[in-house]
């Protein structure tokens, strides 16, 4: 895979699709990118973009909630620059969803 990007195409619970590209890293380029999973600079020779503009460490793409692995995963979901497996996104906005329903509920009584 020398010097090409490899594509997996991310679809979130919207229609919106998530390019993630597992890219080369230019370790001579002046503008080397910070993993959003560790903070630390990518030196390592290939890089996981999430959406636009977030980089990941290979290694470090996990499910922010389980902690489990997303690398081999053929779905991720970001949300406030956090990753989330499958199972624990729609937990997420399940619990989100049942608040605001709860809150609107709530207003309506008064």
């Amino acid at each position: 895979m020398t010097g090409t990007a490899a594509t997996v195409e991310f679809t979130p619970l919207s229609s919106t699709t998530i390019s993630t590209t597992i890219t080369p890293s230019s370790l001579s380029s002046s503008k080397l990118s910070q993993c959003v999973g560790c903070g630390l600079i990518i030196y390592d020779p290939f890089m996981l973009n999430v959406q636009p503009n977030l980089k990941w460490h290979i290694r470090c793409l996990n499910c922010s909630k389980c902690l489990r692995s997303l690398m081999n995963d053929s779905t991720c979901f970001v949300r406030d620059c956090k990753a989330y497996c499958r199972e624990d996104y729609f937990r997420k906005m399940v619990l989100m969803m049942m608040n605001t329903m709860s809150r609107m509920m709530d207003d309506g009584k008064k």
